[in-house]
């Protein structure tokens, strides 16, 4: 993968890294277990700080989560950091099945292979926290003091850095999506964990990549592995309301600071060892590299190695495949074997799209590709009065009403959603104590085919999708909304069967109309919200489709219903190439969402990476690249496994007992 031009180096990752038919993008064949990835990040030498767990007594609802001022704010110390640290990237429970045992943690990860690392910048006015770097460690619910420092701004950042080799390991040059998703979820997973502590967060874009590898101290190369360095994200400030911050602490000044500071920590190694080198990984890396706006040259401290733009030491990554087995978190599946280039030739049984009906004895395929053995989706039975269906718009009862709802909707800089037009989210059936539903939200591996979701429960799932002002967790996204929702409903009560659209944007469905199938109905949904942009698109089964387009896996049919992300993808890459990582963060943010509403649903939720991107765009009637499906997602009644032993999250700490 060579391009001189970072936007299509961008491009040209993309494309290489999609799923097809006929091959999967490059990966392992099988799984190297000598090399495994240690889940945990420690830093020896550095000071550990104990923090306290206190999230099994924390009495904040769920839904005082969404009602700004509700619950007051903390005050910013080293117990409510230590609270926000143990909701967002601590542990949540441990599973054992034999003679196994692995770890899950509040924000969920793909394959449970968790490549996110947290870092602390505290500056004055933190109790009981002298100011200086930390590197949050979840297994022992710890602070490791990377560097003191006396910081030149009062309150907290929180950065977000990823070790791609935790992902590349099983999952190859894909991988590099897979850490962005990561990074959406864990952004979401802080944001959630603020909002009980009755704060805020904002995002700092003003910070490039390599000043925030400075104040990480993540570019100090020699105090880490070979092939197994972090790469900068994000970083955040926490706003407490009536609380101490300074946010206009000039960049240079800090990491002036930092730089001078007292440095400890050696990095632990996390692989004895490293078979092959992803490139792929390394360039879409150096190609996403976010300056700082208006960007000066930064001098290097003489106690650090300065090296070239968003340019890490990128493992060796062996290739091979992952057998069945635990895995909790995001599942993607890699399926085997593979070249190394572009995958092993597979043969997929035709059948992907599906038919409309016109007649009960005539179907017109909305898919370019043949239908086998009655695969993909099949129509469901209509009434009497709907033997013919053409492309009409929207329903001329609906008409208005959707007109209405984009009036509602103005659209500000950015066309992002007038979001103070919304009414406030729907009560739950059950109030659940915020802490426990992060606790106990899990990836389902699987689903019982048969659970239907109540129609008043998918809306309320929906709606907590569009952003709010003050309501977690898109309050903390700057950007406007680029990412809708291409939903496949099995089981809604009261909703037939078929592919619906939901908009996060107001322009965005009349811009999709004009790209998409001309068969899609584009009607109103009967007893759905006035202010919910969602769009009938199909009547029609859709458990086999979706099942095929995501790599064949049954969780994306047996739901309640599943979706796929539609990104707009050229016209975010205009801004710059960084922003395909943020397309990613975007639907990690969603996905966040999602868990978190599936579980106070009663259901459970799981993220899907693994699917077959183009496949997607052809059953939408997408060219080009003006759209990306990016994230896959489902919703259903979980199966419990019962051969699995739940145990505590922290039972192995003497503090916890």
């Amino acid at each position: 993968m060579t391009a001189s031009d970072p936007v299509e180096s961008v491009r040209a990752y993309h494309q290489r890294t999609k799923h097809r038919f006929e091959g999967y993008a490059a990966g392992p064949d099988f799984m190297d277990w000598s090399t495994q990835p240690d889940p945990f990040r420690r830093f020896a030498g550095a000071e550990p700080i104990p923090l306290p767990l206190t999230a099994a007594t924390e009495p904040g609802s769920y839904p005082e989560l969404f009602q700004p001022g509700c619950l007051p704010a903390r005050p910013l110390s080293l117990d409510s950091l230590a609270l926000l640290l143990e909701l967002s990237f601590g542990l949540s429970a441990w599973k054992a099945a034999g003679g196994d045992r692995w770890a899950l943690r509040c924000n969920p990860s793909s394959g449970n292979l968790h490549p996110t690392e947290a870092y602390v910048a505290a500056g004055s006015g933190v109790i009981g926290l002298e100011s200086g770097l930390y590197h949050y460690q979840s297994h022992d619910h710890v602070l490791e003091r990377r560097c003191r420092s006396e910081l030149p701004f009062a309150g907290v950042m929180l950065g977000l850095s990823s070790i791609h080799w935790r992902e590349a390991w099983k999952y190859g040059e894909r991988a590099f999506r897979y850490c962005q998703h990561d990074v959406g979820h864990a952004l979401g997973a802080l944001r959630y964990a603020a909002a009980l502590l009755g704060w805020r967060m904002e995002l700092l874009e003003d910070w490039g990549d390599d000043d925030i590898a400075a104040l990480l101290g993540i570019d100090r190369t020699a105090e880490f592995p070979a092939g197994e360095g972090e790469a900068p994200d994000l970083l955040c400030r926490l706003v407490i309301p009536q609380g101490q911050d300074d946010p206009a602490c000039p960049i240079d000044r800090i990491l002036a600071a930092v730089g001078s500071g007292d440095w400890a920590g050696q990095a632990n190694a996390l692989s004895g060892k490293h078979r092959h080198h992803w490139a792929a990984i390394e360039e879409v890396h150096q190609a996403c590299f976010k300056p700082r706006p208006a960007h000066q040259a930064l001098t290097p401290s003489p106690t650090q190695e300065p090296a070239a733009h968003g340019h890490l030491p990128f493992p060796s990554p062996s290739g091979r495949t992952w057998p069945e087995g635990p895995d909790e978190g995001r599942d993607h599946p890699v399926p085997g074997p593979q070249s190394a280039d572009h995958g092993a030739e597979r043969s997929l049984p035709e059948g992907i799209g599906f038919y409309i009906s016109s007649q009960a004895h005539e179907h017109q395929p909305l898919s370019p590709r043949e239908k086998g053995r009655g695969e993909g989706l099949e129509r469901s039975t209509f009434s009497a009065n709907s033997s013919k269906h053409q492309r009409i718009g929207p329903h001329p009862k609906s008409l208005s009403r959707r007109e209405r709802d984009l009036g509602r909707y103005p659209c500000p800089a950015e066309e992002g959603l007038d979001s103070t037009t919304l009414p406030p989210l729907p009560p739950l059936a059950v109030d659940h104590r915020a802490a426990e539903l992060i606790l106990q939200r899990r990836s389902a591996q699987a689903f019982d085919g048969v659970t239907a979701l109540a129609a008043r429960s998918f809306y309320r799932i929906l709606d907590a999708c569009l952003a709010r002002p003050d309501s977690p967790p898109f309050d903390a996204w700057p950007y406007p909304a680029r990412v809708h929702l291409l939903l496949f409903v099995h089981r809604v009560e009261g909703l037939r069967p078929g592919l619906y659209l939901l908009a996060r944007r107001p322009s965005a469905p009349e811009e999709l109309k004009t790209v998409m199938r001309p068969e899609f109905l584009w009607s109103a949904v009967d007893g759905c919200p006035e202010h919910l942009p969602l769009y009938h698109l199909v009547g029609a089964n859709a458990q086999r489709a979706a099942i095929q387009l995501s790599c064949h896996q049954q969780i994306a049919g047996a739901s309640a219903f599943s979706l796929g992300m539609l990104a707009e993808f050229d016209s975010a890459l205009k801004q710059g190439p960084w922003m395909y990582r943020r397309l990613f963060w975007e639907c990690g943010l969603i996905g966040q969402c999602l868990y978190l509403e599936a579980e106070a649903a009663g259901m459970r939720g799981t993220g899907i990476g693994c699917f077959f991107d183009d496949a997607v765009h052809e059953l939408a009637g997408l060219a080009g690249t003006t759209w990306q499906s990016l994230y896959h997602f489902t919703i259903g009644g979980p199966v419990t496994d019962d051969r699995l032993q739940t145990l505590p999250p922290y039972g192995h700490l003497k503090r916890a007992r």
